[in-house]
């Protein structure tokens, strides 16, 4: 029997990142993730805002305009008034 040899492969191993590394890379990235979402608070609390003076210039016209509209028909119900009478006068 002949004697047998063995040919090794190179192994390349992959270094992985030193597990402290790992751990600055996630906590930038989440620091990265918080500030994003802090902005878009900001953003979300800013629009909110707009939405609430909207909301408050919005109740101001419908206040003014019931009034109108309570004036109109206090008007219409005068001018109604006023046809029954010169209908019972011309009768």
């Amino acid at each position: 029997m002949q004697p047998v040899t063995l040919l090794r492969f190179p192994v390349e191993r992959t270094r992985l990142p030193a597990p402290a590394g790992r751990l600055e890379r996630a906590f930038e990235r989440v620091e990265v993730a918080l500030a994003a979402q802090a902005q878009a608070v900001a953003a979300w609390r800013r629009d909110l805002a707009q939405l609430g003076e909207a909301a408050a210039q919005l109740e101001t016209r419908l206040v003014r305009y019931d009034a109108l509209l309570s004036e109109v028909g206090d008007g219409v119900r005068g001018i109604g008034a006023q046809a029954a009478r010169l209908v019972d006068i011309c009768a």
